[in-house]
C-alpha cells in the first residue's frame, strides 16, 4: 500500500521550495536541475538561468516600464528645468497652436552658433543645449504616452523652446 503525504503535492512543493510539514527547517533545492550548476550562463536579460528554481513568493511578472503617472512626473520635472533655464535667458514661449511634426534634430540646427563664442556666449548656448536636452527627453517620453495630449503639448512646448534658445544663443555676441 502506497503512504499519501500529508500535502499531497509533496513533490510539487519541494520542486518550489516549500515544506508541507511543520520542520522549521527550508526545504533544499534540488542539487541539480538542467541548465544550473557551474556551467549554467545567466539569463539574456540579466536574470536567473532558465531552469533555476525561483523564491517563493517571488513574481515573474514582466517589466512594464514606468507608469503613465510616472512618465508624467518626469516630464514636468524637464519642462521646470526648461523653465528656469528660459527665466536666465530672459526668454518667454507662448504654447505652441498646432503640433510640430518637426524632429528635434531640425530644431537643433535651426542656426549654427559662433566656432569660438565668448564667455557669456557660451553659458547662453550651454543653457540652450540643456533647453534642447530636455525637450528632446519630453518629447521621447510623451512618445511612451501615445494619444495623450498632454504630453504631446509638453513635447512641443519643449521644440518651441529650443527653437528659441538655439536662436538666442546663434544671436549672441
Amino acid at each position: 500500500m502506497r503512504r499519501r503525504s500529508r500535502c499531497g503535492v509533496a513533490a510539487l512543493a519541494a520542486a518550489l521550495g516549500l515544506s508541507c510539514g511543520a520542520s522549521s527547517r527550508p526545504a533544499m533545492a534540488p542539487a541539480s536541475t538542467p541548465g544550473s550548476g557551474a556551467g549554467a550562463e545567466s539569463a539574456p536579460d540579466g536574470g536567473e538561468p532558465a531552469g533555476t528554481a525561483r523564491t517563493p513568493g517571488s513574481t515573474d511578472l514582466p517589466d512594464l516600464g514606468p507608469r503613465p503617472d510616472q512618465i508624467r512626473a518626469d516630464i514636468a520635472a524637464l519642462e521646470h528645468d526648461n523653465q528656469a533655464n528660459l527665466d536666465r535667458l530672459g526668454l518667454e514661449i507662448s504654447t505652441p497652436v498646432g503640433l510640430d511634426p518637426r524632429p528635434m534634430a531640425d530644431i537643433r540646427r535651426v542656426c549654427t552658433p559662433a566656432t569660438a563664442p565668448s564667455q557669456t556666449c557660451g553659458d547662453v548656448c550651454r543653457l540652450a543645449d540643456r533647453i534642447c536636452d530636455n525637450a528632446e527627453s519630453i518629447c521621447e517620453l510623451a512618445g511612451k504616452l501615445p494619444g495623450d495630449a498632454w504630453a504631446a503639448g509638453k513635447c512641443d512646448t519643449g521644440k518651441a523652446a529650443c527653437e528659441k534658445a538655439r536662436t538666442r544663443c546663434c544671436g549672441c555676441r
